[in-house]
């Protein structure tokens, strides 16, 4: 073996050139294996900081649409006392809060209240101080809080003396009692938690609103399927106490991780996972086409070194352990591809989730990435050894055995060829559909010029902000105040900004009569808008009119909605004046005022998601019902980031305690809003080139190589009278055979990813999909093979014949 890894790393060492060349396209077919890998893994199999993630349930109550509506708090407190499955249960809800100090500025940070018990049932316990105690959950207790490990290093200088320092978060003076370990940031990358009596007085509502999320760990010896039975027992007992409230909910246990990042076997995730095995493959198949090429110059080596009593075992080995040396070469090249992508992806992220998911590499990715290594080693190197000690040893060494040789070498080439061109052709009708998608898209939707708006969030505290009068009497004097500054030109309120997502509400159309099915009943994403919100946004009302400062009170219940609700729900009707009404959080249409629509919006986008059509949407006054926390738009004359300085003024004029939270232009805010479509697309893209540049470096190289072999042959037709043409011709058509070959099977490997993996309205079926791509796979891959055929028809006849 020293000696077989000897004359491997001489070979290699010699013939430099090759080496880099393999060993390069190896490490990128592993680079992008390993990034896509480690996505998964960052999302779904190292999932959340918790200890044995797998135990802990996540228990929701769903409606017909699978969309988890959680539970009471009685229903909680019900569940976490007589369940026999789970060893603990916590609740939680989420909402930013304000923290103030005598010495400090005024901060917003993501917050959490979670129930005494939450933090030992996900097996987390503080890095300083106590957790939450079952006596701090009770109504009169004194204010308790936790801070992250972030916060902590951030604002109080990572000092232990902030244990037991009184601070005020929203309002209410609040005592710190602990501080958590780095990279626990459960739920909502939360930075504080508070207890869940902390949200009791002022923000729970009625009993039958589901108001808190809550898991539960399962007891020793318990199963997913018990804890799923034991809550489905308890939905229906809930159901004969107050069957109004439950509906047609149903029970639903899932792992914690599985809610958050869904399973490895979701198809989002084995696309990840085929897309990058497929550039891998694409990668192993092109220096298996190199080795082959290099094989050529070594029949006679492998010829003699047999004459002289090698077997064919001992030979195989060591050309495998050969194979293996440029594996570890192409592994190393990989590994630092892998990490250069990473650092490419945690760059398009924003904060928020840069932390949510850890984009490193650790033991998991650095397994997989040695095991495709030592599978290189079969996939690339096996096939050339065995091409190169399967022939009789008289046979090579008679006139150098060219003849059966080549012809095998080129029937292997073909075959590899032909599998990097079909894996490449699926990679490229993938970025091709990606890209029709985008663009069907944006021709779909209303867009938006974001350069001169300005955005940023603000959350009012409960004192003295309890009641909705109060909110709408801050909010109508912090616009006026900014509609007055300079370079203003409007402004307005919404309770979330375009492309961030928004509730999705389930809607009774009073044309439509009562829906039978709650799956199929009309939904929509429902927005609280103020005064100007569309002339903020620059945009005009398609029919009717905008809200005005009456609509939302007593007796002016209005709505507007877009044409795509329009569309969907009123096809046959005059939507001006129609009668429509929202749902609460607890999907609950049987209460509520009607709301007569008063004009139609053109369609934003509001969900971030990426899709064809838009969604439905159904603006409401803000006056409707003002929350404590909105988003502030702002149009400019100017550059938008000079104004914030002016803003933060104008609000510290009406309420000095309050922050001005996440001021950033609205083409910022939309970037952040839009960045795991932007990743999708550099990954989409980034694997479509790699596939492409990959596949045509593989033809060039078999194109070029079976030019130089029979360069004797094309001399011997060039004295005998055959034209450049011809000869051309001889070269291109054999390389556009191999092409369309690979194409044809491509196209079949096209149509089976599509059956398995996509399901959306562009598939990669479409002809206005496929076709483009195979004729650009054509062009390109006539292109490669330019630069080869120009050689053969310039050899020079008596150079070509002249004896060896």
């Amino acid at each position: 073996m020293r000696q077989d890894i000897r004359i491997a790393l001489r070979l290699l060492l010699r013939d430099r050139g090759f080496t880099v060349l393999a060993a390069l396209a190896l490490g990128l077919g592993m680079g992008v294996n390993s990034t896509f890998f480690s996505l998964v893994n960052a999302a779904v199999l190292r999932g959340l900081p918790i200890e044995a993630a797998g135990d802990v349930m996540f228990l929701t109550l769903r409606d017909a649409r699978n969309v988890p509506r959680g539970l009471t708090l009685a229903q909680y407190e019900d569940l976490r006392r007589s369940s026999r499955v789970l060893t603990g249960a916590g609740a939680y809800a989420t909402a930013p809060v304000t923290i103030r100090d005598d010495d400090r500025p005024l901060e917003r940070v993501p917050g959490a209240s979670v129930s005494a018990s939450a933090l030992r049932t996900l097996g987390v316990a503080p890095l300083l101080g106590r957790d939450f105690r079952a006596d701090d959950d009770h109504s009169g207790a004194g204010e308790v809080a936790l801070i992250g490990h972030r916060l902590w290093q951030s604002r109080y200088g990572a000092r232990p003396t902030v244990l037991g320092q009184t601070i005020a978060l929203d309002g209410v003076q609040t005592t710190i009692v602990g501080v958590m370990p780095e990279g626990f940031e459960f739920p909502g990358n939360a930075e504080v938690w508070t207890t869940l009596t902390s949200i009791a007085p002022s923000r729970s509502t009625p009993g039958d609103t589901r108001a808190v999320s809550v898991f539960g760990r399962l007891a020793a010896g318990r199963t997913p399927e018990q804890a799923q039975a034991e809550l489905e027992s308890f939905r229906m007992r809930w159901g004969r106490e107050a069957p109004a409230r439950l509906g047609n909910l149903r029970a639903s246990a899932i792992p914690i991780n599985q809610q958050f990042f869904g399973r490895v076997t979701d198809t989002v995730w084995l696309a990840f996972i085929s897309a990058g095995a497929l550039v891998f493959l694409i990668a192993c198949a092109n220096v298996a086409n190199l080795l082959l090429m290099r094989a050529a110059a070594r029949d006679r080596e492998v010829a003699v070194r047999m004459s002289l009593g090698a077997t064919r075992a001992r030979l195989v080995r060591q050309l495998l352990v050969e194979s293996a040396a440029l594996a570890m070469l192409g592994t190393a090249f990989g590994l630092g591809f892998a990490l250069a992508g990473l650092r490419l992806l945690q760059s398009l992220a924003p904060a928020e989730a840069a932390s949510l998911f850890d984009f490193s590499v650790d033991a998991r990715v650095l397994v997989v990435l040695a095991g495709a290594s030592g599978a290189s080693v079969l996939l690339f190197g096996l096939a050339p050894a065995l091409h190169l000690v399967h022939r009789p040893v008289s046979e090579v060494l008679k006139e150098g055995g060219r003849g059966s040789a080549a012809i095998a070498r080129r029937r292997w080439a073909t075959a590899f060829l032909a599998a990097e061109f079909a894996l490449t052709l699926v990679l490229l009708a993938n970025t091709a559909m990606s890209l029709r998608s985008t663009r069907a898209a944006d021709a779909a939707q209303v867009a938006i010029d974001p350069a001169p708006i300005l955005t940023m969030s603000i959350a009012l505290p409960d004192q003295p902000y309890d009641t909705p009068e109060a909110r709408h009497a801050f909010f109508r004097r912090f616009v006026e105040t900014v509609t007055a500054l300079p370079s203003v030109s409007a402004a307005s309120l919404a309770s979330v900004l375009p492309a961030t997502g928004g509730p999705m509400r389930q809607v009774s159309v009073a044309s439509r009569g009562p829906s039978s099915d709650e799956a199929s009943a009309p939904r929509a994403v429902a927005v609280l808008a103020g005064e100007r919100y569309f002339e903020t946004l620059g945009q005009r009302l398609v029919r009717g009119r905008a809200f005005t400062g009456v609509d939302g009170t007593p007796g002016q219940e209005a709505a507007i909605v877009n044409e795509r609700f329009a569309a969907m729900f009123l096809p046959d009707a005059d939507p001006i004046g129609a009668l429509i009404r929202v749902a609460g959080a607890d999907g609950d249409t049987s209460s509520g005022a009607w709301l007569r629509v008063v004009g139609i919006a053109p369609s934003i986008r509001q969900s971030s998601q990426d899709g064809i059509q838009p969604d439905p949407v159904v603006y409401l006054p803000v006056t409707f019902a003002p929350p404590p926390t909105v988003a502030v738009l702002v149009r400019t004359n100017g550059d938008p980031a000079k104004l914030t300085a002016s803003v933060r003024s104008a609000l510290r004029q009406l309420d000095p305690q309050l922050p001005l939270d996440r001021a950033m232009t609205m083409t910022e805010a939309l970037r952040q809003a839009q960045w795991t479509g932007r990743i999708s697309r550099v990954l989409l893209n980034g694997i479509g080139a790699i596939g492409l540049l990959l596949a045509l470096v593989g033809l060039y190289a078999v194109t070029a190589h079976s030019v130089r072999l029979r360069r004797k042959e094309l001399g011997i037709r060039l004295a005998l009278g055959a034209t450049p043409r011809t000869i051309g011709t001889l070269v291109l058509g054999r390389a556009l055979g191999q092409l369309a070959l690979g194409l044809v099977v491509g196209v079949g490997a096209t149509l089976a990813f599509d059956r398995f993996f996509i399901t959306g309205t562009i598939r990669l079926v479409d002809p206005l999909v496929l076709l483009p791509t195979v004729a650009a796979m054509l062009a390109v891959g006539l292109t490669a093979c330019l630069a080869p055929a120009s050689r053969a028809v310039s050899v020079d006849p008596v150079f070509a014949l002249r004896d060896e």
